[in-house]
């Protein structure tokens, strides 16, 4: 009860300043940042040609998932032969791996008609037979060695849709445990990571399955995971948490109850992303997914995947689950591939932290509004500084950095483009424009121009230019360089 406690309070934490931070760590995206791959969709081929773009992307690590009830229709006939092909690709590719197996085949269910109430039968209902549910994972892990780690089930605390009839985490800890036991007693504990939670591990009826499991220890020494889904990428709007900002706040909470109280050995996000088969377009789901992935560089995530590597068809169990890839079903590549190829074009392929002392020499975070998202990084690469900034309402409208006698490239992340603008700066402070959409400024760089310098004056303007890009600008004095 306590934890759960805890946990509502750190939902009602809300933000009264902006949010000017950097990471705590070094971030290697190839590490950092996975995607889902849905390998029971797609044939060879298809999957195939997915595989090539996500690792055009340096993407490396990679979610898949088997379907008990899919494998094992008929106790004793495994049909790998479903499996194979596609899950043979991940390894032939060099791809890393985490692997869910979730749902259960009629043969092994604990469905009860005197006890389901109003719940139909459903794979959703947990094994009569827990360590025969642990067998097949070992099965598994021995039959594909490249994977990295085994997931028991996934989004067991959202009932009904993922697990029957009711609530119960001491259920899930029956099924984890007779796992973790198998793969204990065959050396492979290191592999094994708890279910991936639905949200911030709310269940429907008010219960906290991440509070509740940190009772039972079932954290301890193994993956622990969860899928912080909310409307906006900062947080807000459906779903907890709801107050703006509070994705931050909350997810730094929880992920520092997992691995102190629940002592888990990783943590990681496994979900997150947004559909656009709604309201939310193609141009806001690669906003919004930039925005979010930058963010969980700051909440101690030791990597964060998106959903997912393609759009699905009418097999996906929703209309909105058929909306969340990376590429449409013909393999066209979406605004939000281009976006995410953007951010690691502009950043390199590692970003080092900046300290507070060095950011709040940049910045004074007390002349900013409250509805403020801004993140310092260094670039190895390059050893520059790079500041990743935006609005989410628009309400802060310009912002200024203590600089002096450097040179900056400003850039736009959204869409196919990598446009930027490039300007002497010979001003103590400069001024930016700020927007709803993630902008990054990037110095010091080198001048390899000829150009003449440009006086403060000259700067004022080109960096308080409204940054939407047009195709021709005028500027006076001002150099502006566009690439694709």
């Amino acid at each position: 009860m306590k934890s759960l406690i805890l946990f509502m309070v750190s939902f009602s934490l809300v933000f009264g300043s902006p949010v000017i931070d950097s990471p705590t760590k070094q971030i290697i995206w190839s590490d950092f940042f996975g995607i889902n791959f849905q390998n029971e969709f797609f044939n060879v081929t298809v999957a195939q040609s997915q595989i090539s773009l996500i690792k055009g992307l340096g993407i490396e690590w990679v979610r898949a998932g088997f379907h008990w009830a899919y494998l094992e229709s008929t106790e004793g006939n495994l049909r790998f032969d479903l499996y194979d092909p596609v899950m043979n690709l991940i390894g032939s590719n060099g791809l890393k791996s985490i692997v869910t197996l979730v749902g259960t085949p009629d043969w092994c269910s604990s469905y009860n008609s005197s006890t389901a109430g109003n719940v139909p039968m459903s794979d959703t209902y947990p094994p009569s037979n827990n360590t025969r549910f642990a067998e097949t994972m070992i099965i598994l892990s021995n039959r594909y060695p490249f994977v990295n780690f085994w997931e028991v089930w996934n989004e067991q605390n959202l009932v009904p849709g993922f697990f029957s009839p009711v609530y119960s985490y001491q259920l899930y800890n029956d099924i984890f445990q007779a796992t973790k036991t198998l793969f204990s007693k065959a050396g492979k504990l290191s592999q094994l990571a708890v279910g991936g939670l639905g949200y911030y591990g709310y269940a429907g009826t008010g219960e906290n399955m991440v509070a509740d499991l940190i009772s039972t220890k079932t954290f301890e020494g193994v993956l622990a995971s969860y899928h912080p889904y909310t409307d906006l990428p900062e947080g807000g709007n459906g779903q907890l948490p709801s107050n703006p900002y509070a994705h931050v706040a909350t997810a730094r909470y929880v992920n520092s109850q997992l691995s102190i109280q629940g002592k888990a050995s990783q943590v990681w996000c496994t979900e997150y992303g947004w559909s656009n088969t709604g309201q939310v377009t193609t141009t806001i789901q690669a906003e919004y997914t930039i925005k979010r992935l930058l963010i969980d560089t700051l909440v101690n995530f030791d990597k964060t995947f998106l959903f997912t590597t393609s759009d699905l068809d009418g097999k996906a169990s929703s209309i909105r689950d058929q909306g969340y890839g990376l590429v449409d079903l013909m393999l066209n590549k979406k605004p939000v591939f281009y976006s995410l190829r953007n951010l690691f074009s502009i950043t390199g392929s590692k970003v080092d932290a900046v300290s507070s002392n060095e950011f709040n020499s940049y910045i004074t975070s007390s002349d900013l509004g409250d509805d403020l998202v801004g993140i310092f990084f260094k670039k190895t690469s390059t050893n520059t500084t790079l500041f990743a900034f935006w609005s989410p309402s628009q309400s802060v409208k310009s912002l200024n950095l203590n600089l002096f006698n450097v040179s900056g490239n400003l850039y736009q992340v959204s869409a196919n483009n990598t446009k930027f603008l490039s300007a002497k700066i010979t001003s103590n402070v400069i001024s930016l424009n700020v927007t709803e959409n993630v902008q990054i400024f990037e110095w010091p760089i080198k001048d390899t121009s000829s150009t003449t310098p440009q006086t403060s004056s000259d700067v004022s303007l080109s960096f308080k230019l409204s940054l939407n890009y047009s195709l021709v600008i005028t500027l006076l004095c001002s150099v502006f360089f566009f690439f694709f």
